[in-house]
This record gives C-alpha cells, sequence and structure tokens, in this order.
C-alpha cells in the first residue's frame, strides 16, 4: 500500500468502528474512549461507528431518535453539558440535537428521516485526567447520518 493510502487506514481504524445500521428506534449508538500516548501526554480518542445508516427513507416515515452512549470503561468522559453533538453538515435539515444531555454519558438528536441524503456531525466529550482537573476534548473523527 502506498503511504497515504497507510495513513488514512490508520486513521480510520483509530476513529472510526464499522457502519452501524439504524433499523431500531431508538437508534442507540455506543461511543469507546482510549488513551493514547503522544510524546508522553494522555491523549483521549472517541471510537464511533463511520456512519449511522437509517434504511427506507420516505415523507412518511416517522422521526426516529438516535442516542449516543459513550462507554467510559473507568475514564472521567462525557459530553459537553449542551453541545454534546455538533451538526457540521445537514444540507436537508434532517437531524435536530437535543439542546442538553440525557445524562453526562447519553445524548439524544432526533433524525426526521424523510429525505434522502446525509449529514456529518462530532461529539464532543470532555476527558479529564482527574477529578480535580480541567477538561480536555477526546479526539473524534466526523461521522455522518445517512438516510437511504
Amino acid at each position: 500500500m502506498p503511504l497515504p493510502v497507510k495513513i488514512v487506514a490508520a486513521y480510520r481504524r483509530l476513529f472510526f468502528s464499522p457502519a452501524q445500521d439504524c433499523n431500531a428506534d431508538p437508534c442507540n449508538v455506543s461511543i469507546t474512549p482510549t488513551i493514547v500516548k503522544v510524546e508522553e501526554q494522555d491523549i483521549c480518542i472517541a471510537k464511533i461507528p463511520e456512519s449511522l445508516n437509517f434504511n427506507n427513507t420516505n415523507s412518511s416515515n416517522l422521526t426516529k431518535t438516535i442516542t449516543w452512549i459513550v462507554v467510559p470503561g473507568g475514564m472521567l468522559v462525557e459530553f459537553h453539558p449542551k453541545n454534546g453533538i455538533l451538526l457540521v453538515d445537514d444540507p436537508k435539515q434532517q437531524i435536530k440535537p437535543d439542546n442538553a444531555r440525557t445524562n453526562a454519558v447519553t445524548y439524544s438528536a432526533q433524525n426526521k428521516h424523510k429525505q434522502k441524503g446525509g449529514a456529518t456531525y462530532v461529539p464532543v466529550i470532555l476527558y479529564r485526567s482527574a477529578a480535580d482537573q480541567a477538561p480536555s476534548l477526546c479526539a473524534t473523527g466526523d461521522p455522518q447520518i445517512v438516510n437511504n
């Protein structure tokens, strides 16, 4: 494999788990944070499915709920209190994030699921190395929500 292809493949393995079909309501999406060492510093990385796929989209469909759940694994991680999921691109305005997280490790949004198309989002997850430390952001990829 050429070097750029290897770099992209490594990036995808680090930030993304395989795509997830969202046929159930709610669609529960697991986010797994891990710590990697970069020049002797702990860096939090949150792994999330590369896309959430909603099948059979049409104008008569009911709104579907997406619930992201951080699996802390003993780490001090939480969604940002008011902006746990940031929409980066939603040209058809299909996604409506809640104004606040459900609890520290759960965040939800509504997907109208009425028009075909995609939206890109970024989870905003805070990490603390200790309870009395200032938070830093967990690194994440930019996954998609796809209405097929």
